[in-house]
């Protein structure tokens, strides 16, 4: 299955790839990071606390997306990363420690700017590629 746009996103990924809906989510995922350090450093711990926990929900449905038998060790790596981030993101809510919050946001970025730079190096995929790929439900990575 495909990460679910509904939850986090709005009509404009709407025909996206679902390599460039990844994309989308992790800079999703980066911008509550940031509304979330923004309304810890105000004291606002509701909102930071709601920031954290759409972060949280981008992060599961980017593990769900994850094809462990076609991505072999990079998509095994992928769902240790992300199961290590989802528990800063817990302690980071629970403490209320920016500087978890900053380390996650770190992460976070380098996978997204990593997945970006294949995105540019490979285009788009081929149509056999994403039938293939929409057929077995999974994200190759």
């Amino acid at each position: 299955m495909y990460p679910s746009k509904s939850a986090y996103t709005s009509s404009q990924v709407e025909g996206y790839s679902p390599e460039r809906l990844v994309l989308a989510m992790f800079d999703a995922a980066l911008r509550n990071l940031g509304w979330a350090s923004d309304a810890l450093e105000r004291g606002d711990l509701s909102r930071k606390g709601t920031n954290i926990s759409k972060t949280l929900a981008i992060v599961n449905e980017l593990q769900a997306s994850l094809n462990k038998e076609a991505g072999g060790e990079l998509a095994e790596r992928l769902d240790g990363l992300y199961v290590y981030v989802s528990g800063r993101l817990v302690e980071a809510n629970v403490e209320n420690d920016a500087e978890k919050i900053a380390e996650v946001r770190g992460l976070l970025q380098t996978v997204r700017d990593g997945w970006a730079e294949m995105l540019e190096e490979t285009g788009p995929p081929a149509a056999q590629g994403s039938a293939a790929s929409a057929q077995a439900g999974k994200i190759y990575v």
